[in-house]
């Protein structure tokens, strides 16, 4: 029995999976929707936040190697009634690949969401089971109704263009629901800045509770970046310069009692759970109740929020 084409096609495809998985780690993201992470959450200065687009329908894959196709040509020669010799296959595939480009993109983009879909699933399911973990809130900052009935869990960093593309709808949310506490898990992963914030933050947040709300919503309000600069400027605006002063001087004194290591503590337990819980990025919601949880910047989170709020209230 003659191979038929249906049967090279597959090879061409198996061929391009097997090339795009051998360059490793390639993830495809949606639009408004953070990067899958890879490894531990924990905080590294040096860590940049990038987003790698998918490559252009129209682009030329790389060519499968030698020894890739002679591995493929190896399994096709143990399956029966195959009469295909082996320099054969290769040219089929090699034609294949290069003929139609994009059957090979839409190849990996098929196999790569299928793989995310998994792995989301898996986190997901990791979520449920660290249900209480996720949602501890003793001497985390908030901001809405402390006795709130509908709470809120929000994974962020200060320097994520999706939290601060979704701060206006959650800012609206807490606003328009008198009954919502949001309770905010700090996770500075992205810039050494992130991490500046977070202790600064969480500080002022136990010894002035009132300015807390005001230093948050400036920072995330910021289209660029925030710098040590300009974390100040968003102290000094939201408590005035001799607070802000205090506040600093009692962030960062980690090895003695205090409010630094009361916030370092509770940071370091965001990141560890974070990372057994699979919350691989930010933001990220947790409606506790409501077995409801939101991945990235959704453009519906302000509905979705509702109607998970919806049920809490029954």
């Amino acid at each position: 029995m003659k191979t038929s084409k249906g049967l090279v096609a597959l090879l061409a495809l198996t061929t391009a999976v097997n090339v795009g998985v051998a360059v490793g780690n390639y993830r495809i993201v949606s639009a408004g929707a953070p990067p899958a992470a890879v490894g531990k959450l924990d905080f590294d200065p040096s860590a940049k936040s990038t987003l790698v687009a998918p490559p252009a329908a129209d682009a030329a894959p790389a060519n499968p190697t030698d020894a890739e196709i002679d591995a493929l040509v190896g399994n096709v020669s143990d399956t029966p009634n195959v009469s295909l010799a082996e320099d054969e296959v290769r040219r089929i595939v090699r034609d294949e690949i290069a003929n139609d480009p994009k059957f090979v993109v839409d190849a990996l983009n098929a196999y790569m969401q299928k793989q995310q879909a998994e792995e989301a699933q898996n986190a997901d399911k990791k979520v449920v089971e660290m249900a209480a973990a996720v949602t501890e809130d003793k001497g985390y900052p908030y901001v809405g109704n402390k006795d709130g009935k509908v709470e809120l869990f929000y994974y962020f960093d200060v320097n994520c263009g999706f939290c601060k593309k979704i701060d206006s709808d959650l800012r609206r949310f807490v606003e328009g629901n008198p009954d919502v506490k949001l309770v905010h898990r700090e996770m500075p992963i992205l810039t050494p800045a992130s991490n500046t914030a977070a202790h600064i933050g969480g500080t002022l947040f136990q010894l002035y509770p009132e300015g807390y709300s005001k230093f948050h919503d400036i920072l995330l309000s910021h289209a660029q970046a925030s710098t040590p600069d300009t974390i100040e400027a968003a102290l000094v605006e939201a408590v005035g310069k001799d607070k802000a002063a205090e506040i600093i001087s009692k962030s960062f004194n980690v090895t003695e009692d205090g409010p630094a290591k009361d916030v370092d503590l509770r940071i370091r337990t965001t990141l560890d759970t974070a990372t057994a819980a699979g919350i691989n990025g930010t933001p990220f919601i947790y409606v506790k109740g409501a077995d409801t949880f939101v991945r990235g910047a959704a453009p519906d989170l302000f509905d979705r929020l509702s109607a998970a709020a919806a049920k809490v209230r029954k």
